[in-house]
């Protein structure tokens, strides 16, 4: 495990989060709210160092329920070991813990194979696409694609606009996969990887994730993270991703807080 590489990590994910909400600093934390909107996932804290994780903690509550937020964090567990003890005893339940991958331009391998599909890389322009592309990754998530898939619209257009973003699809047979990289501080993130559940375990997820992963390689980017969803972790290793560490989502529920 290593702790420098991680730490690169957590200050990526800091820049990402800042690129679209405001960042209030507290004790112990980083606080990154939605300026217009209070969905769960859309505000979130990130643990910075704190002597005392247990006041730091019930002070982060007293914060996000102030604004009338669910508590919510991302964080890596190697660079804050103590802090789901002080979550735990607060009422906050581990939402999920991933296996946080790697990969590095010097060890990524260009792929030989018969392309399966077409790959489309998106861009601010093609407002419609990423708009279905949206829908759809909602469905392959159990949603239902209607209207609540575009909260992330936003996020998507500006980030294309300044760069900060990546997106692509795959279409297969009248279906579609998608994927996309958000990147802060020079480092991006593979997020968002989706593929229609009549499409999955047919190679597609993989094949669209290396034409974006080379794309952004192409770029001059030495390094891509991820948090492997479970099940995923087989894909992300044949694309050359290794593992570094864990990542930790909790959250409180609002009648706890």
């Amino acid at each position: 495990m290593n702790k420098a590489l991680l730490s690169k990590l957590e200050q990526s994910l800091r820049e990402v989060a800042a690129q679209t909400r405001t960042h209030h600093q507290i004790e112990g934390f980083d606080l990154y709210l939605h300026p217009e909107s209070k969905e769960f996932f859309m505000n979130l804290a990130i643990p910075a160092n704190s002597d005392n994780w247990s006041d730091a903690v019930k002070e982060m509550v007293k914060y996000f329920t102030a604004q009338n937020l669910q508590p919510r964090l991302e964080y890596f567990d190697e660079l804050h070991p103590d802090l789901k003890i002080a979550l735990e005893a607060e009422g906050f339940q581990q939402d999920m813990r991933a296996p946080v991958m790697v990969l590095e331009a010097e060890t990524f391998q260009s792929n030989k194979t018969k392309p399966k599909g077409t790959y489309l890389r998106l861009f601010e322009k093609d407002k419609h696409q990423i708009e279905t592309a949206l829908r759809r990754q909602s469905l392959a998530y159990g949603g239902t694609g209607d209207d609540s898939a575009l909260i992330w619209l936003p996020n998507v257009l500006k980030g294309l606009e300044q760069n900060t973003v990546m997106f692509a699809v795959l279409e297969t047979d009248g279906f579609a996969s998608g994927a996309s990289i958000q990147i802060g501080g020079g480092i991006g993130e593979l997020a968002g990887v989706w593929t229609h559940p009549e499409q999955q375990k047919r190679g597609y997820a993989y094949e669209l994730c290396h034409h974006l992963i080379e794309d952004y390689f192409k770029e001059g980017y030495d390094l891509l993270w991820l948090s492997a969803a479970e099940g995923a972790q087989r894909l992300y290793e044949k694309l050359g991703f290794s593992p570094l560490g864990t990542q930790l989502n909790y959250s409180l529920e609002a009648s706890k807080a």
